[in-house]
């Protein structure tokens, strides 16, 4: 090194200069092409990738817009679906409505005959027995012509049964076919009061004839009369009103939901007050009518009418005092203006405004107030683990449920003894009809 150390001082300076300056170049250089050979690597790299997400992008795409225009397809096809549905289910309720119209106005027609013979069965048989002296509660006095008659009464019973079809959509009882014959556990619209007022219980003397005329082939069925008075026994099949345990209205299966001052849940029930409302409760409509003044009023007129009627001299050929019938609707005001004064809710509370709104003066008709004072006073006797008014209010929930559009308050409550899952918990506790042990069961207790 000191050689090289002498050669290099020999060198002149400004060569020294060319040569560092050379050296620095040549380094620069270098350090500048190692730096453009990794920039490339590094950057064909990125590119590789970058083109094959560039590729599955664009295939991502197509699929995409592939699906979008199937899901179009789909909507228009759906739509058109949903218009057909919506129209094939217009037509059915319209059919189903005139079918049952027609079906009522026949039950209305049966029960006017039924009436009229009824009136001259009566009529004759006070006559006669009259003229002969003979006693109508003997049961030797019965002639062979009064039970003729009596086959012509209950031929007037048979009528056709309107049968409901399963709704393929919902698995729901929706009205369907019309059947023929005398089905004993079905009861004509427009009938079913006729079984229950007193001038249908007259017809308990004709009980021996029938249940000799009317006893039952089928083994499965009980030997019972059906006549229709409220003491003798009614058909019934061992698998008629049968309801699972998960079908059942308890505590456990209810929807019914509220934040301690007003229900929350279930849509029917939303913002209805947990307390009974009045005219004082913010809740109240002022378009609403205080029923207790109406059901008075009426009353009143009643009371009037049936006084005028004791006053009265004169006595029908049936032996009934003439203020009888007026008693018996008296007796029936009287428990609403009861249920009206102590039940748990008010009527206008039943379910929330909106199922209030086209019913106001439905709600408030005479009769779907005793109907529903006369459920809630049955269901108190089946000791449910709920209270009655809410088993009610589960029940139209699940109706609403299966009938959507078609759901209508008023012929539900007008028709709501006869539901299936009422006559199933009847049936569970042993009533066959309103407040009456079934036959097995008295038997059973005895």
């Amino acid at each position: 090194m000191p050689a090289s150390d002498g050669i290099w001082d020999n060198i002149p300076k400004e060569q020294r200069r060319i040569i560092w300056n050379e050296t620095e170049r040549d380094t620069w250089a270098k350090i500048h092409g190692r730096q453009e050979q990794d920039s490339r690597e590094i950057e064909n790299g990125f590119n590789l990738l970058s083109s094959q997400a560039q590729k599955d992008l664009d295939e991502l795409q197509v699929q995409r817009l592939q699906l979008c225009d199937y899901r179009s397809r789909l909507v228009r096809e759906l739509a058109k679906i949903e218009a057909e549905l919506m129209y094939i289910t217009h037509e059915c309720g319209a059919k189903e409505g005139a079918l049952a119209h027609i079906e009522q106005s026949r039950g209305v027609s049966c029960k006017a005959r039924f009436d009229s013979m009824h009136k001259t069965y009566v009529d004759m048989r006070c006559f006669f027995e009259a003229q002969s002296g003979e006693n109508s509660d003997d049961p030797n006095s019965h002639r062979p012509e009064y039970e003729e008659f009596v086959g012509l009464v209950d031929l007037q019973r048979q009528h056709r049964t309107f049968q409901p079809m399963t709704d393929p959509m919902n698995g729901s009882d929706s009205p369907g076919t019309v059947s023929h014959g005398s089905n004993k556990n079905e009861t004509l619209p427009g009938t079913k009061e006729m079984a229950d007022s007193p001038e249908s219980q007259m017809t308990s003397r004709f009980a021996p004839t029938e249940e000799k005329r009317n006893a039952p082939s089928n083994t499965h069925e009980q030997t019972i009369s059906v006549s229709a008075s409220d003491t003798s026994p009614v058909p019934l099949s061992e698998n008629s009103h049968v309801c699972s345990p998960m079908d059942e209205i308890s505590r456990d299966s209810t929807v019914l939901k509220d934040n301690g001052v007003v229900y929350t849940h279930p849509e029917c029930m939303i913002g209805v007050p947990l307390v009974k409302i009045d005219e004082k409760h913010i809740y109240w409509n002022p378009s609403w009518h205080d029923l207790r003044i109406r059901i008075r009023c009426r009353l009143n007129e009643l009371q009037q009418k049936h006084e005028a009627a004791l006053q009265t001299n004169s006595r029908p050929s049936n032996g009934r005092s003439p203020g009888y019938h007026l008693r018996f609707r008296l007796d029936r005001l009287e428990k609403v203006l009861r249920f009206l004064a102590n039940g748990p809710i008010s009527p206008y509370q039943l379910l929330n405004k909106a199922y209030m709104k086209p019913v106001e003066n439905t709600i408030a008709s005479r009769d779907i107030l005793f109907r529903l004072s006369e459920t809630i006073t049955e269901l108190s006797e089946f000791h449910l683990d709920i209270p009655p008014v809410e088993w009610i209010r589960q029940r139209l929930h699940e109706l609403i449920q299966d009938q959507g559009a078609d759901f209508s308050l008023q012929q539900i409550l007008s028709n709501f003894y006869s539901d299936s899952k009422l006559a199933a918990l009847r049936h569970k506790h042993g009533f066959r009809r309103k407040g009456r042990l079934s036959q097995r069961q008295n038997q059973g207790q005895g």
